[in-house]
């Protein structure tokens, strides 16, 4: 399996297992198998993912460019994690599949994920960020790096910066690009 298609399938497992263990509910299991797989015995169809009622498509709350511009690297555009479901989007590093090129994931959360996040598990460290929409925090966790959570009205969400090594990269610099990207979302509302 490429190290990419492996990349979007931990996030679904660890988005899941975080929301699960905040109380929340993971409502779409993470793929089998990447988008445009194929087996000797069925080739995995994917289908555009409707929008789920009265949520945006997070792959359109970020431009390919403003991904690439915030990560410093080019970026391809922004695929649903789960083909049936809009709730998660993730951009790849363009042209690579190594453990340590760039991924960002946009999570859209709901009202409980969003509170619950602020009371983690054991391991991970929660800090206020200040100046960036209603409520803004950052959970971060040794060895798992940085989620940033944000909500704007109605809106919640939570960006991921980071790659399946973490080499050469800092906390401070994920927080900087999350918090970038995050500002982006809002400016597009």
């Amino acid at each position: 399996m490429k190290w990419f298609a492996l990349n979007r399938v931990i996030a679904g497992i660890f988005a899941g297992a975080l929301l699960a263990a905040c109380g929340g509910t993971a409502t779409q299991a993470p793929p089998t198998a990447p988008t445009g797989a194929t087996s000797a015995s069925n080739a995995v169809q994917s289908t555009p993912a409707a929008p789920e009622a009265g949520s945006p498509d997070a792959c359109t709350l970020l431009t390919q460019q403003q991904v690439t511009d915030a990560a410093g690297v080019d970026m391809a555009s922004g695929e649903p994690l789960v083909p049936t479901s809009t709730r998660i989007c993730t951009w790849s590093e363009a042209g690579s599949d190594s453990a340590d090129s760039q991924q960002v994931t946009l999570t859209l959360l709901k009202a409980t994920e969003f509170e619950n996040g602020k009371t983690p598990p054991s391991g991970f460290e929660v800090t206020p960020a200040q100046g960036i929409g209603d409520e803004a925090y950052y959970v971060t966790s040794s060895g798992l790096g940085t989620r940033f959570n944000v909500k704007q009205g109605d809106l919640l969400f939570q960006l991921k910066v980071g790659s399946i090594s973490g080499k050469g990269q800092t906390v401070d610099g994920l927080e900087t690009i999350e918090k970038t990207l995050a500002m982006d979302v809002l400016a597009g509302r």
